[in-house]
């Protein structure tokens, strides 16, 4: 159970538990003039949630895991945001072959994506499913966002920094060039292990590219860890 200032999530039952991962790209997510946001692999709802606490849209999350989506609902129902959120049980995939005046196009689109390429399987099958790309790969991804994304919407994922080139070039295949990056460092001295990116349908040439530092030598948060989060962590 993890409680934020002003929702709480339960992820007992989710294979993906919340992580740094998706706070960050909840806070760090250009969604303030959106109207309509999709999660796509929703999990327990964090994202749809962080979404709603950040904007005046409607937010649909999907996934593919009942228990997840039984899980984001109650911690939806139990949220300040519940009348804005809704989860359904879909497959990503199935955007693909769905006929142009079936689909929905929405203003942001939100994901922290399965992308583990490896094949290492998990003891737990949900766990497996949740974070392997065998489900959901790049291509797919990158073809599913370009036929959902709004004109002049944004698309935004984390991604292991050593997997942005994979995404990028099967983005810009659909079309969806990078606009912003940021590369998530654990500590003060170390590599990036995340990025946070921003996708949209216009090429505008070389993105923004900036780093965030979470923790100092001494282990204390960052004056800009800080300033993205504190809307959401109880400090």
């Amino acid at each position: 159970m993890f409680d934020f200032k002003l929702f709480r999530i339960d992820d007992s039952a989710c294979a993906q538990k919340v992580g740094t991962d998706s706070v960050l790209l909840g806070a760090w997510a250009n969604m303030d003039t959106a109207k309509s946001i999709l999660d796509l692999g929703c999990g327990s709802g964090l994202l749809s949630l962080m979404a709603a606490q950040r904007t005046n849209a409607n937010i649909v999350g999907i996934d593919i895991d009942d228990q997840a989506l039984c899980q984001a609902s109650h911690n939806a129902r139990m949220s300040p945001f519940r009348e804005r959120i809704s989860f359904e049980r879909f497959d990503a995939r199935d955007f693909l072959n769905l006929p142009s005046g079936e689909l929905t196009q929405y203003d942001a689109v939100i994901s922290n994506p399965p992308y583990f390429s490896e094949r290492i399987f998990s003891p737990s099958a949900e766990r497996h499913t949740a974070r392997n790309q065998e489900n959901l790969s790049f291509s797919d991804l990158a073809q599913v966002c370009a036929r959902i994304l709004a004109p002049d919407g944004l698309l935004h994922l984390v991604l292991p920094t050593d997997k942005v080139k994979l995404f990028i070039a099967q983005a810009s295949l659909q079309h969806l060039y990078l606009s912003r990056r940021c590369n998530v460092v654990t500590s003060a001295g170390k590599p990036p292990r995340l990025s946070l990116l921003e996708f949209q349908r216009r090429n505008m040439g070389a993105a923004e590219w900036v780093e965030l530092t979470l923790f100092d030598q001494n282990g204390r948060r960052t004056p800009l860890h800080h300033q993205l989060t504190k809307d959401f962590y109880l400090w």
